[in-house]
């Protein structure tokens, strides 16, 4: 009658350990039969099931982080439709944003992207000093910066895109300045139109990009007035 005893109580207790066990695996998941991938630190999961446009994400995976200079509420925007497909560019700055000595392009408003800036968006934000502007923004328009009387600093956030250029030609098969004239009058349709050029300067992360940019031919043109950042 013990033994009996003994059995049953051993049986119960194997039933349990079994019990226990494939409960834990349901909660953390068989490693085996999930798809391999990390989170980034924006909480996406990349891994070998991602394609390669997904992989590049926005140009190389990454997007720096946002200061308050980028408040949407500075900006106006316009979207424009190519072949069906929808392009949104930063067209203005509202008077609130006019007021602020440093501005940062969003990397989007109103969940659009922001891939270009139109001709004259910065125009007269005369106590403007400093501009951010991150790799989202492929297209710069003529006269930008036109009456920014103050403006000192362009800073040009695009190492993540020279690196992944560099690594696959098809991420950037180009990359849109203004037209080729380089003047400092009005109508010359320049980025750096209207400003004091012996004082404005493009500031680049470092050397790869800025010899990037030096040796792109659309802004080869305004290589005097690059740095890179101290």
């Amino acid at each position: 009658m013990k033994k009996i005893r003994f059995l049953s109580v051993l049986l119960a207790l194997c039933l349990a350990a079994a019990f226990m066990t494939a409960m834990f695996a349901s909660c953390t998941g068989d490693p085996t039969g999930v798809e391999s991938g990390t989170a980034d630190a924006t909480g996406q999961e990349t891994g070998s099931g991602a394609s390669s446009g997904e992989q590049s994400g926005s140009q190389a995976g990454t997007r720096a982080a946002e200061g308050p200079e980028a408040d949407p509420s500075f900006f106006e925007i316009k979207t424009e439709v190519y072949d069906g497909v929808e392009y949104t560019y930063l067209s203005g700055v509202t008077e609130k944003g006019r007021q602020q000595k440093a501005l940062e392009v969003p990397h989007e408003i109103d969940g659009k992207k922001i891939v270009g800036i139109s001709y004259e968006a910065f125009k007269d934000c005369t106590v403007l000093e400093t501009v951010l502007v991150h790799s989202n923004v492929e297209e710069w328009g003529g006269n930008i910066f036109v009456g920014c009387k103050a403006l000192r600093t362009i800073r040009m956030d695009y190492a993540d895109y020279v690196k992944a250029a560099r690594e696959d030609p098809l991420v950037a098969e180009y990359f849109s300045a203004a037209s080729a004239y380089d003047g400092t009058e009005t109508g010359d349709n320049s980025i750096v139109c209207g400003l004091d050029r012996t004082k404005v300067r493009f500031v680049f992360p470092d050397q790869a990009t800025y010899d990037f940019f030096a040796t792109d031919y659309t802004w080869a043109i305004y290589a005097g007035l690059f740095t890179i950042e101290s």
